[in-house]
């Protein structure tokens, strides 16, 4: 499986992000673990692709979104070694593998919990409740907003410059007063740490994390007393990434528009 770490080479100069490379690699290293580390790719068929499957459904009890995530990965995976010419045949091209995830409706805040949120957003840290209100007006993916660099910010003119999923860029409007003039605060008063250039930083200055963000999301809900649990996909999922408008959360954020693509 060492053409493993070459494939995600090669994805990092695809531009991919972070995320997905992160995603790969452990997807990757899964398979690798189930197969054997030294097992040439050469050799893989579509017995282990069932068996893998059946190793992540049953003896480990992934969700099916992971295993058909993990399942993805490696079809992406060995298309390229097809491409690259180390192999043949892909073991996926004589293998069925259908997953078949059950229907959920996206999980939403209510106006009513967008309002209590925006209220009890400095329960965390100052970082946490600038990303709070940053997600709920203009609707950023989490990861969007851990990748949000200083440089991609004009306060005066209430632009945002966003680089989303396959390195698409669109820009996005703040026209909420109170929420620009947190956000200039916030960059006066809590500067990024050495050669950091993202927007958002923790007390020592280093950046947060997509992940590191999403915990502080958790934690709101929690100290909050809410009796679901909070997601910064809550946040988005109401309206196509163009979330609540003033006359929604009176006081907390306006209306926001974004132009390009998402």
């Amino acid at each position: 499986m060492n053409a493993a770490a070459e494939f995600v080479a090669y994805s990092r100069e695809r531009n991919l992000s972070a995320h997905t490379l992160a995603a790969y690699r452990q997807d990757l290293r899964s398979f690798a673990t189930f197969v054997g580390d030294q097992r040439s790719v050469k050799t893989i068929d579509g017995t282990c692709l069932v068996g893998f499957r059946d190793e992540l459904e049953g003896r480990r009890c992934l969700a099916l979104a992971t295993v058909k995530r993990r399942l993805a990965c490696l079809r992406t995976f060995f298309a390229w070694l097809v491409r690259s010419k180390r192999i043949r045949v892909s073991p996926f091209a004589r293998t069925s593998l259908a997953i078949r995830l059950p229907e959920r409706l996206p999980r939403a805040l209510t106006l009513d919990e967008a309002t209590l949120v925006m209220k009890q957003r400095h329960l965390i840290d100052d970082a946490g409740a600038l990303g709070v209100s940053l997600m709920i007006a203009t609707g950023l993916r989490v990861g969007e907003l851990a990748g949000l660099l200083r440089s991609d910010i004009d306060v005066q003119a209430g632009r945002l410059r966003i680089v989303g999923k396959g390195s698409r860029e669109r820009v996005v409007f703040l026209t909420d007063g109170a929420l620009l003039d947190e956000l200039g605060r916030y960059l006066e008063t809590c500067p990024p740490g050495p050669e950091v250039r993202t927007l958002l930083v923790d007390g020592r200055g280093v950046p947060l994390s997509t992940e590191r963000l999403r915990r502080r999301v958790v934690r709101l809900g929690k100290v909050a007393g809410r009796r679901r649990r909070l997601t910064p996909h809550m946040f988005g999922t109401r309206r196509p990434r163009c979330c609540w408008s003033a006359e929604q959360i009176s006081g907390s954020c306006s209306a926001c528009s974004a132009t390009g693509a998402s």
